[in-house]
């Protein structure tokens, strides 16, 4: 019998637009924070996850235009890396994360473009997995919503 050794693909991924990865949504909690799980489109493996601001926060007291963290696992030192990408393309945020992210041990997690806050992976299947930060959260928060009503 011919088994297929990739995971299958679960019920609750969305295909996020302009990407070649899926989310799994994440509800909200009561902190009011957005959250979304990145997975690979092709073995479902997680790659990376993205964490919004908390939606009770005033907007005044927001960034002026949008900060997402994006949180990964090193697989060589099993330590969580995050960093800080812009939440709205064409506006950079000056501290946040821009070219090659690495890890504290050295190795590459991936790739951050700092302008539109698109993440670049490459998962263990070796697909290089691309994602905007902001698709992200917008593809999960509209499934979130989508459930609760």
């Amino acid at each position: 019998m011919n088994v297929d050794r990739r995971r299958a693909a679960r019920r609750d991924t969305i295909p996020v637009p302009r990407s070649n990865a899926v989310v799994e949504p994440v509800a909200i909690e009561t902190t009011g924070v957005q959250r979304a799980v990145v997975r690979c489109g092709s073995c479902n493996h997680r790659v990376f996850d993205v964490v919004g601001l908390p939606s009770d926060i005033a907007p005044q007291a927001a960034p002026p235009f949008g900060m997402l963290h994006v949180v990964r696992r090193c697989r060589r030192c099993d330590r969580l890396q995050d960093g800080r990408v812009t939440g709205h393309s064409g506006y950079p945020l000056p501290e946040g994360l821009a070219g090659v992210w690495r890890c504290e041990c050295g190795r590459v997690l991936g790739d951050v473009g700092e302008v539109r806050g698109r993440v670049r992976v490459r998962c263990r299947c070796r697909l290089e997995v691309r994602a905007t930060a902001a698709d992200v959260i917008e593809t999960a928060n509209a499934a979130v919503i989508a459930d609760a009503s």
